[in-house]
């Protein structure tokens, strides 16, 4: 475990705006707040650089939208993005649900219709809250959502557990978006391990997706690489 002041004094020692063994002043410390929170806030939008997607499971009433986020039920952070979904029917089977755009579901004619489960899905990200629009309207079993959001903001003295490698690459990252405020040049070998370190995050944190299309003859897959 660490602590978020732990990381900006290290990361202020990558740019040699504290020296080794120095503690780091009040104000210094609640300006790297707020650049490590900004940090995470830019890696929150990354998807390679999330470790573990949330899971939300919301239950359909025959309702023409949902909503999740601090205004919702239950009351959870808004999500970024919806990755996946499913649909759990009451007997805990599971069937896919499409993810469409906003064209694609302003192309559906009638948002009305009812049916056993919901074939598509739209997410409507707003500032606060978040809307998942469903079709057709179904009005039993749940809708499983495997969903980007925000890395919790962080208290100086709060600890942190950070999975393997994410220490590694926030400091060096942390010490880069510092620099400037103290009209420092952030040394080469320092970008250097921040840009390893993210890499290899990102390696670690890729899933291929598996595309399967059938022909009239031969079936053929192939991966597609999931983007950053």
């Amino acid at each position: 475990m660490t602590t978020a002041l732990e990381l900006i004094t290290d990361a202020m020692g990558e740019i040699g705006a504290v020296e080794a063994g120095q503690s780091v002043s009040a104000e210094d410390a609640a300006l790297g707040l707020r650049v490590l929170n900004r940090l995470f806030q830019r890696w929150s939008n990354m998807r390679l650089l999330q470790p573990v997607l949330d899971e939300l499971s919301v239950t359909l009433t025959g309702a023409a939208s949902y909503t999740l986020g601090p205004g919702g039920s239950p009351a959870v952070t808004r999500p970024i993005k919806v990755l996946s979904a499913t649909y759990v029917d009451t007997g805990g089977l599971e069937y896919p649900v499409r993810i469409v755009t906003r064209e694609q579901w302003d192309a559906i004619p009638n948002k009305a219709d009812t049916g056993t489960y919901p074939e598509c899905i739209w997410y409507a990200a707003e500032v606060t809250n978040g809307i998942v629009y469903a079709y057709p309207k179904a009005s039993s079993g749940a809708l499983k959502l495997d969903v980007l959001t925000n890395m919790q903001a962080l208290a100086l003295s709060g600890t942190l557990t950070l999975p393997d490698g994410y220490e590694s690459a926030i400091v060096p990252t942390l010490a880069d978006d510092l620099a400037p405020h103290y009209s420092k040049a952030t040394p080469a070998d320092v970008r250097r391990s921040a840009a390893g370190a993210v890499r290899a995050l990102k390696r670690t944190n890729h899933e291929p997706i598996l595309a399967v299309q059938e022909m009239a003859l031969v079936g053929q897959t192939g991966d597609i690489e999931r983007g950053y």
